[in-house]
């Protein structure tokens, strides 16, 4: 994992319903195995499409932990919030562990929100958490006082855009990838380059590549350099989909042509591999390489299928790109 994998941040997958558990296995001041329940929730349609960053290792501090909340059995769910937990590695606890798992956590936003991704800052260690919330629907980050702490300042962001996914990069700037409201199908990039000031939304697909017709847009910033670099996947309905993906070299200043991202070798023989909404999640490594981990599904006759699926790795340094 450590040839690959950025040390600040672990693909956060999806979780069941009612309980929330993390297994740690590569912590070196937690006990290897060992299994801790560190929050609850009644809502158990967590992820829209692509995985989210959801549980970030801070070196120097812990570890930081989302999910999305609630403890309302109503279809609404009035309740629903971003929850946060932490690791503190001074103390080798979790901050806010209860006797139910649904009293674990802290709502990390004090009015009704979701679909949001955490990020620290690798600067400060202090937990970057993103939502959308309000009407008309915006985004809107939520920054920790001090790592984990759990007591957050806000930021809201442009209105009419939802679904923001964000990185954090070396520099502690904010990069966002989110949907507009109106279409809801396109992806938009804004930064904060410092705290508060979001910068006018661009969009970076349709242009040279489709729209992913789909919230299934996803982004990543290295921890060591300037790059940034989004991620999304054509949801064609006729056919396979395709995958995308662009980057920029200077922080989200100037984004490079959109790349078509080739579908993996996967199963074979007359079988077709799709990307699915699922897809896709990309990081950076310690020496600023980007990798993107796919979901496939088979294509077989025509007709797409869920199962069986498959994972795959990607990188365009590796030989061959695919495993």
């Amino acid at each position: 994992e450590q040839d690959n994998q950025s040390r600040y941040s672990k693909i956060g997958g999806g979780y069941a319903k009612s309980v929330v558990m993390l297994l740690i296995t590569s912590v070196a001041w937690a006990h290897i195995g060992s299994i801790d329940t560190v929050g609850g929730t009644t809502y158990d349609w967590g992820l829209n499409g692509p995985a989210r960053r959801m549980i970030c290792n801070s070196p120097e501090h812990g570890i930081h932990v989302l999910w999305m909340y609630s403890v309302s059995t109503q279809t609404t769910f009035p309740d629903r919030n971003m929850r946060y937990n932490f690791y503190d590695y001074s103390t080798r606890r979790w901050n806010w562990i209860a006797p139910d798992p649904m009293g674990s956590g802290v709502n990390a936003f004090t009015e009704r929100c979701g679909y949001g991704t955490i990020d620290p800052d690798p600067n400060t260690g202090q937990a970057i958490v993103s939502c959308h919330t309000g009407s008309p629907l915006s985004p809107c980050l939520g920054r920790d006082m001090v790592p984990g702490g759990g007591v957050f300042e806000y930021c809201i962001g442009p209105d009419t855009y939802l679904w923001p996914y964000i990185a954090v990069g070396s520099n502690g700037w904010i990069h966002a990838a989110m949907t507009d409201n109106s279409t809801r199908n396109q992806v938009w990039y804004s930064r904060c380059t410092t705290w508060c000031y979001w910068e006018p939304p661009i969009r970076i697909s349709g242009i040279g590549a489709p729209d992913p017709v789909w919230p299934d847009q996803n982004i990543a910033a290295s921890k060591v350099g300037l790059s940034v670099g989004s991620t999304w996947m054509h949801c064609a309905g006729q056919g396979p989909d395709t995958g995308y993906f662009r980057e920029s070299t200077d922080g989200g200043t100037f984004w490079l042509p959109a790349v078509t991202l080739p579908p993996p070798p996967a199963y074979g023989g007359d079988t077709i591999p799709s990307f699915h909404i699922t897809s896709l999640f990309p990081y950076y490594d310690r020496q600023e390489r980007l990798h993107i981990v796919a979901d496939v599904m088979p294509y077989i006759g025509g007709q797409g299928y869920i199962i069986p699926a498959q994972i795959w790795h990607w990188c365009r340094d590796n030989e061959p790109h695919w495993s």
